[in-house]
């Protein structure tokens, strides 16, 4: 990026409620991004965590500036960051499950500084391993169709692997008092993280928490 004088000052915001690892893990990359340190701001937005990841936070990166919602918000919280914009030229929203790579901030901002009718900007965002898809059967409902039960912990071969899973076909990702959760569904599929290495994909054990709504058959069609 070729500039006349200081560089845009963007504030990077990244939202927790018992994130767990996962949050602290995307604090983490986004700590690591190449840009002038006097010109970048991360902020981490708590919605009431309790399962100490905000703590560990604050103890592994102090100049990450915390804001306490003291309750949950839902992804509406982010918004408490952005009352105050004076002197911030670009403010980033990254998921609590992403991970970004040292260089991801400089064409995002080259973009936007490329066109002053441009209001937003994306990057292109990567699934982080090759996975081994499961499609999930769920038998014997008689009710909701959708939305049926939630995934709280996926691990293979005895790994947490459950912030890098995926699931494909669900209801999306979100949390409550217990932590985050995936909704699934019948006919949902479950990606799992494997070896990005063909050749070292072998017999697995896969182990998952479920909670569903009604009584029901839950399977993974391996």
């Amino acid at each position: 990026m070729t500039t006349i004088g200081p560089l845009p000052f963007v504030r990077v915001v990244l939202l927790d409620f018992n994130g767990g690892r996962t949050i602290v893990e995307a604090v983490e990359a986004v700590t690591k991004t190449e840009w002038p340190a006097d010109r970048l701001e991360i902020v981490c937005v708590d919605n009431g965590s309790t399962d100490g990841s905000l703590e560990e936070i604050e103890e592994r990166f102090p100049a990450v500036v915390v804001i306490r919602n003291g309750r949950n918000l839902g992804f509406p919280g982010n918004n408490v960051a952005m009352t105050d914009l004076e002197g911030v030229d670009y403010v980033a929203l990254v998921n609590s499950d992403a991970l970004v790579r040292p260089t991801w901030l400089t064409p995002l901002v080259e973009r936007a500084e490329s066109d002053p009718g441009i209001g937003s900007v994306c990057p292109k965002i990567l699934l982080a391993d090759r996975f081994v898809e499961l499609p999930i059967a769920l038998k014997g409902l008689e009710g909701r169709s959708t939305n049926a039960a939630v995934l709280r912990g996926v691990s293979v071969n005895g790994e947490n692997v459950f912030s890098r899973s995926h699931v494909a076909n669900g209801g999306g990702r979100s949390s409550d008092r217990a932590g985050i959760f995936e909704w699934i569904s019948d006919g949902s599929v479950l990606r799992v993280p494997a070896s990005s290495d063909a050749t070292q994909i072998s017999t697995v054990e896969v182990e998952v928490e479920v909670e569903s709504f009604e009584n029901c058959e839950f399977s993974l069609d391996v």
